[in-house]
C-alpha cells in the first residue's frame, strides 16, 4: 500500500508512524547507530505531520510518538529531553535555545548525557531549526551593531529576550555606544541570566523588565527606541495578537527607528520532530501572513518595509523603518 493511500485515515496515519519507528527501534537494538537514523525519523515525522488535517489525530500521534520505545533513545539527547519536559512550564525556553546555540552554559548537562544522547544531539544540531535559530541570532546581532554604529546613545528593546545571547556576538566598542538595552521577558529566570551582562566590560546598560505580552501592550513608559525586535515570540501568538503587538511596538520607535519581527515558515523540515517528540508546537506562517503583522500600522508612517529570510528559508523576517515626523 502506498504512503499516499495510507494517509487517508487516522488509523493508517498511526500505523505509518509506528511502523517506521518500530523498524528503527529494531535496528538500534541490534547495533545500528541510532544517531545516524535520526534524520530518517525527522524526515518521516515531517511527511506525516504535513498531511494531517485532524487535531484529534495529531494529539493521538503525539502520545504515540512520546511513548514509543524509540523514545528510550531520543530522550537520551539532553536537548530533546529538555524540550519535551518543558521545565519552565512553556515551550521554547531560553535554556533550550542555548542548546541550539551550542552555548557553554549547557556543557555540564551535555557532559552528563549518555554517549548515545550526545551523538543524537550533535545530529540534531545540524538540522534546519537549530541552524535557522543560530542564523537569527546573528541577524539580530548585526542589526544591533548597525543601530549602535549609526546612533550614539541608542535605546534598544528586546521583546521575549530570553538570555539575550546575541549581545555576545557584538563588538564591545559598539556595545558601549548603547545607552539602554531593555530586556523584556515573562521568565524571571531568563532575565537573571541576561542581567549578568551588566557586570562585563563593554556590555550596555541592561534594564531587565519582567512581564507578559499583555503587560507590555498596556505599558506607557517604554518609548523612543532606535531598535525594537521580537524574534521567537510571534510563533506562539494568534494572528490578531501579532498585529496588536506590531502596531504597539512600532509606536514605541523614534523617527527613523527599526522594528524587526520573525516567524518560522511552514516549509521548515523539522516541524514533525519538534511537535511529536520535543513537545514544541509553533504557529508556522507564510510570507504573506508575516507581512500581515503590519496590517494595522498606518502605511504613511512607514518609511520602508522589507521581507527577507535566513539563508535556508526557514524563518521569515519583516523589518520596518519608521518615517520621520512631519
Amino acid at each position: 500500500m502506498s504512503t499516499q493511500i495510507a494517509l487517508k485515515n487516522s488509523a493508517d496515519v498511526h500505523s505509518l508512524l509506528t511502523d517506521k519507528l518500530d523498524q528503527i527501534t529494531h535496528a538500534a537494538r541490534h547495533g545500528a547507530a541510532i544517531a545516524q537514523m535520526v534524520p530518517d525519523i525527522v524526515d518521516h515525522a515531517r511527511y506525516i505531520f504535513s498531511h494531517l488535517s485532524d487535531h484529534a489525530t495529531l494529539d493521538a500521534l503525539r502520545e504515540t510518538a512520546r511513548s514509543h520505545p524509540i523514545s528510550e533513545y531520543l530522550y537520551q539527547c539532553p536537548c530533546t529531553a529538555h524540550s519535551a519536559r518543558q521545565p519552565r512550564g512553556y515551550p521554547g525556553d531560553a535554556e533550550l535555545i542555548d542548546y541550539l546555540y551550542g552555548h557553554p552554559d549547557r556543557a555540564p548537562d551535555i557532559a552528563r548525557a549518555t554517549a548515545i544522547g550526545r551523538r543524537i544531539l550533535m545530529s540534531n544540531l545540524d538540522r534546519a531549526t537549530p541552524i535557522a535559530i543560530r542564523a537569527q541570532r546573528q541577524i539580530v546581532a548585526d542589526l544591533i551593531s548597525h543601530a549602535a554604529a549609526q546612533t550614539p546613545s541608542a535605546r534598544i528593546l528586546s521583546v521575549a529576550c530570553g538570555h539575550a545571547r546575541e549581545l555576545q556576538l557584538i563588538d564591545h566598542a559598539l556595545l558601549e555606544r548603547i545607552a539602554a538595552f531593555v530586556a523584556f521577558d515573562q521568565d524571571a529566570k531568563s532575565l537573571e541570566v541576561a542581567a549578568r551582562y551588566r557586570t562585563k566590560p563593554g556590555i550596555p546598560r541592561i534594564a531587565p523588565q519582567c512581564g507578559t505580552i499583555m503587560d507590555l501592550l498596556k505599558d506607557t513608559q517604554l518609548q523612543d527606541f532606535q531598535l525594537i525586535y521580537a524574534c521567537g515570540l510571534c510563533d506562539y501568538l494568534s494572528d490578531r495578537l501579532c498585529q496588536r503587538l506590531a502596531h504597539n511596538l512600532f509606536a514605541r520607535l523614534k523617527p527613523g527607528g527599526t522594528l524587526l519581527l520573525a516567524n518560522f515558515l511552514p516549509e521548515t523540515p523539522d516541524i514533525g520532530y519538534m511537535d511529536l517528540f520535543m513537545n514544541w508546537s509553533l504557529r508556522y506562517r507564510t510570507k504573506q501572513q508575516i507581512l500581515d503583522f503590519t496590517a494595522t500600522i498606518d502605511a504613511s508612517a512607514i518609511a520602508s518595509m522589507e521581507y527577507f529570510t535566513d539563508a535556508n528559508q526557514n524563518i521569515g523576517f519583516v523589518k520596518l523603518i519608521k518615517g520621520n515626523a512631519p
